[in-house]
């Protein structure tokens, strides 16, 4: 399994490039996310979360498959994220990543985007005092 991260802004009214939470961040997972994988899956969203990023896209567009360990992780990490004031949303979930979501109502607890500026638009809204970013050209 392989992550990319990537640092996003949620906003153009202000940002402070030392505070994480102005940000959002994208997690590309490519690959499993299965029992050999979700544990460092979940180490990397802990530690975001611990570092201040309480704000994360979870792109799955190169996911291959998923078990009940990796939709555990993503669980957890939702969970974490949201006792911290912040939110875990999907982007480009696979049609048979999705059925599996399905089956299990992953649907109802983890928000899912097939559209980056949506997901940043939700993800911005939680910010006090600032709007979202507008669209990208």
């Amino acid at each position: 399994m392989l992550f990319t991260v990537e640092f996003l802004p949620l906003a153009i009214e202000r940002i402070d490039e030392d505070d994480c939470s102005e940000y959002a961040v994208r997690v590309a997972v490519r690959g499993s996310l299965d029992l050999e994988d979700a544990a460092e899956a979940g180490l990397l969203l802990r530690t975001l979360a611990a570092g201040g990023a309480h704000r994360v896209i979870l792109s799955l567009e190169q996911l291959g498959y998923i078990d009940s360990t990796g939709i555990g992780a993503i669980i957890r990490a939702k969970k974490d994220l949201s006792a911290r004031g912040g939110d875990l949303v999907l982007l480009n979930v696979p049609p048979n990543i999705k059925d599996i979501f399905e089956l299990v109502n992953l649907k109802g607890f983890v928000r899912s985007f097939y559209d980056d500026d949506e997901a940043l638009r939700h993800l911005a809204a939680s910010l006090p005092g600032v709007g979202p970013k507008p669209d990208r050209p």
